[in-house]
């Protein structure tokens, strides 16, 4: 070990992101998907904000109870830009709104993406 702090990778920091995205699509609070992998919340906060690494074995799971498909997703995370401070708030934002509200900025997403 070369003694020198530990510093998140871009990638460390997707995948937390990734994480956070994909746990908040399902519902999921930190503390129940932390209990579903018997750590503490706390860790999959480090987890999500990249402060501390997911083993490949850890990030299959937690995807695996996520219902998120594992091919694929380095492909994501290699795509840094989806995964920015405005992204992550807008999903914030849509997973406290009742499904018509949904529905609604997701059609006015789809006509601002035809333009």
């Amino acid at each position: 070990m070369s003694g020198k702090p530990f510093r998140p990778t871009a990638i460390d920091i997707r995948a937390g992101n990734l994480v956070g995205i994909l746990r908040r699509r399902q519902g999921l609070s930190q503390k129940a998907l932390a209990a579903q992998l018997g750590i503490t919340f706390q860790q999959m906060q480090k987890y999500e904000c990249g402060e501390n690494r997911m083993s490949v074995s850890r990030f299959y799971n937690i995807l695996k109870i996520l219902d998120a498909p594992f091919d694929g997703v380095f492909t994501e995370l290699g795509r840094g830009d989806i995964y920015d401070a405005n992204t992550r708030r807008a999903v914030d934002a849509l997973c406290t709104m009742s499904a018509a509200d949904r529905a609604m900025v997701c059609a006015l997403i789809d006509r601002l993406a035809l333009r």
